[in-house]
């Protein structure tokens, strides 16, 4: 009693898990199979020192995983240790939030398998005036049928036409009357286009700058590049590292993303400075948690040596990126 503190809080649509945690803050795992019918989430922190150093003992060397084999001072007392402290979070979840959910329950669901006997009846109803109904009279229309184009034979015909153009209107089949004579435009401006200048005034001026030329900028990528890496502390307390980091495309610009991981959360990991051993692979700056680098080959390893704001261990993630 007194080695660790259980935190609590139910809800809807919560993880139904309690998260792991040792006294440096260290997370561990997810304790899940705990109820499945109270919707909660909670947290487990190892404050006391016994109980931290025994659970310390147990844990695998990626901090993810509890064994008592792993005590091995008495692997008998470690399991029954662990075995009361999962029984301790599955009772007190149950104490505290089983009769609040046992007094009332939405049946949900349910209407689907029960019938509506009103759309029932209505849907009766219509459907008996359906099969009542009568049809009355039939009322038909004629269609007129319209008369058919007939062409024009040459012949008699075609000279009384011509005739008749002459006579009513002043036009001849030929002469210098009608027809397509040599006449002018009488209308006087520039705009419009004709003949001799299809375009007219709308043409494009040549020496006008537009945005039809303009490309379209290059997002950086938000996908991260596969590579190899592997990474050593050279100086805990100075909060030196080497990375040794092969990408799997060549990138002529990108930028390598730290985190730290493995701690109650993640969070960015503060670079204060950068360097490459290969005259190639340049570092153009560093902001935050991140290096922007240049010509970086496919396949071709190089080492990355930073300096972080850090003076412990700690497990380091890093992405790659193209700009």
């Amino acid at each position: 009693m007194g080695e660790a503190e259980l935190f609590l809080l139910n809800g809807e649509d919560l993880n139904r898990r309690v998260l792991m945690t040792r006294k440096t803050g260290m997370r561990i795992f997810e304790q899940k199979n705990i109820s499945g019918s109270i919707s909660f989430t909670g947290i487990l922190m190892i404050t006391g020192t016994k109980m931290n150093n025994i659970f310390k003992q147990m844990e695998n060397p990626s901090h993810n995983e509890w064994s008592s084999e792993r005590y091995e001072k008495d692997p008998k007392l470690a399991k029954k240790i662990y075995a009361d402290l999962r029984k301790f979070v599955r009772d007190t979840v149950k104490n505290k939030f089983q009769e609040q959910i046992t007094d009332e329950m939405d049946a949900v669901g349910l209407n689907d398998f029960l019938p509506d006997k009103s759309l029932t009846s209505d849907q009766s109803a219509k459907k008996s005036e359906s099969l009542n109904s009568a049809i009355k009279s039939i009322i038909t229309k004629e269609k007129k049928q319209e008369p058919k184009s007939v062409s024009r034979r040459k012949g008699k015909d075609t000279e009384d036409f011509d005739k008749q153009l002459a006579g009513d209107f002043g036009i001849t089949p030929s002469g210098n009357q009608g027809g397509n004579g040599d006449g002018t435009h009488s209308s006087e401006g520039d705009d419009g286009a004709g003949a001799m200048n299809p375009g007219g005034n709308n043409e494009l001026d040549s020496n006008e700058s537009g945005g039809q030329d303009k490309k379209r900028e290059r997002k950086p990528s938000k996908q991260p590049i596969p590579m190899k890496q592997k990474y050593l502390c050279v100086d805990k307390d100075k909060g030196k590292y080497n990375f040794m980091i092969s990408p799997t495309k060549t990138v002529p610009s990108g930028r390598l993303v730290f985190q730290v991981i493995g701690e109650q959360s993640d969070y960015d990991l503060p670079i204060t400075d950068a360097s490459t051993n290969d005259h190639i692979v340049t570092v153009d700056k560093v902001s935050s948690n991140t290096v922007h680098l240049h010509s970086l080959s496919k396949n071709k390893r190089f080492m990355l040596s930073v300096n972080i704001d850090y003076s412990d261990y700690c497990v380091l993630e890093v992405e790659l990126y193209e700009n």
